[in-house]
């Protein structure tokens, strides 16, 4: 287990997120997990909700859940 702490730049400035990551096996990737958006800058300023962090293959998918 780690913990996470992510910032994100989008268009219209950056999200910063929070969260554990499991690693199941140290040299590969994280389980798929759930951060929560902490706050973020520009656009974004005041906005909270959820990240989603799935793994696929060789590829990471993130998905932003925005609330306000």
């Amino acid at each position: 287990m780690t913990e996470v702490t992510a910032t994100y730049t989008l268009p219209g400035r950056e999200i910063s997120a929070q969260g554990l990551r499991a690693y199941p096996e140290l040299s590969g990737a994280p389980s798929k997990g759930v951060d929560a958006i902490s706050g973020g800058t520009g656009k974004y300023a005041g906005v909270r909700g959820e990240v989603h962090v799935e793994p696929r293959g060789t590829k990471v998918f993130i998905t932003y859940h925005l609330i306000g």
